[in-house]
């Protein structure tokens, strides 16, 4: 395993085009008047039409998303209460990387990839595929919690990783079209990831994803202002909700618009998807790990497939993964849904 202090490249990605330059003065002026509705600049126009390039605004899933957070408020008292007592002590930096590196080790993984950094990344850790193999870019300072960072684990290198390693190995790698594996397999790559992230976890509740969800709906029927008002019932400190709001009005400029970015939505929807789909296939969570697959296309990847997928070590006790994803599903209420 390589260790390497990185520069984020200078080609701008998308999500870094909608990221506002305006954004500090915007938010003072916020946070001065809160029924202001903030006016950003960015690099370029964003085309309206980019920001549901993850799909159009979508609420079948609302009720189950509001149930989860009103439960969580209920039983925790704050949002800051359930992520200190759920997410587990903070980490040293040293600790942090300690648990990462035993873990790329348990999974035979140490010489595949490197941990790369920057305070520049834009997420807190994120797997990054490149011609030298994969990178798993984390942002400094390196600050974890324990439970939070085995989620990390589970989610990038345990769902994102070895999906792609698996990806690999098939004849279909470069060449879905070929296969008639014609489907986008991003909200269902995000889904699983989302469902290992918690497995581990004593109550996994969905919280995040179901706030997410909650936030590009009501996002999309409020300005940012409207927005904030409706995310208090959720989320305490207004910087959390400034930065829970700026996560689905980025790429809009006049925030009194009721436009939004439409990508934070997928997880939700990605979890239930994966979860019906285990329960309607007997927990077969090894097709899933077949390559970067949709849903959709597992069944005839699964004829044409040459190799079997490599799982991950927390997968090799299929009892007590089925016994976890039953809990995801009684825990957030999710049976009426499969």
């Amino acid at each position: 395993m390589k260790i390497i202090n990185k520069k984020p490249p200078i080609l701008l990605s998308f999500l870094e085009k909608i990221q506002p330059l305006n954004l500090e003065e915007e938010k003072q002026k916020f946070f001065f008047d809160p029924s202001y509705n903030p006016q950003f600049e960015y690099p370029e126009k964003i085309p309206a039409e980019s920001l549901l390039r993850y799909g159009e605004v979508d609420n079948q899933y609302i009720d189950q998303a509001v149930k989860i957070l009103d439960t969580v408020v209920k039983d925790y008292g704050s949002e800051l209460e359930f992520q200190e007592k759920e997410n587990g002590p903070l980490l040293t930096a040293e600790d942090s990387l300690t648990i990462i590196e035993d873990f790329l080790k348990h999974n035979r993984l140490e010489n595949l990839v490197r941990l790369t950094f920057s305070s520049q990344f834009s997420a807190r850790t994120s797997l990054k595929v490149t011609s030298a193999g994969f990178d798993l870019q984390i942002r400094t300072p390196i600050k974890y919690r324990k439970n939070s960072l085995q989620g990390m684990l589970y989610h990038e290198i345990g769902t994102h990783l070895f999906r792609w390693i698996n990806e690999m190995e098939q004849p279909w790698h470069q060449n879905h079209n070929k296969f008639g594996l014609k489907h986008k397999y991003l909200i269902t790559e995000e889904g699983l990831a989302a469902i290992n992230n918690l497995v581990s976890r004593e109550k996994p509740f969905l919280w995040s994803q179901a706030l997410n969800y909650f936030l590009v709906y009501e996002g999309s029927q409020s300005t940012f202002a409207e927005l904030n008002k409706k995310l208090k019932k959720y989320v305490e400190n207004p910087d959390r909700r400034w930065n829970y709001c700026l996560k689905v009005k980025r790429g809009v400029e006049d925030t009194s618009t009721k436009l939004v970015f439409s990508k934070n939505q997928i997880y939700f929807i990605g979890v239930v998807q994966v979860l019906r789909w285990l329960v309607q296939n007997d927990y077969k969570v090894n097709e899933l790990y077949l390559g970067k697959l949709a849903l959709k296309d597992l069944s005839a990847a699964s004829k044409i497939a040459t190799k079997t997928p490599v799982l991950p070590d927390f997968l090799h006790d299929r009892e007590t993964y089925i016994d976890q994803i039953d809990k995801i599903i009684e825990i957030n209420k999710l049976d009426e849904l499969m």
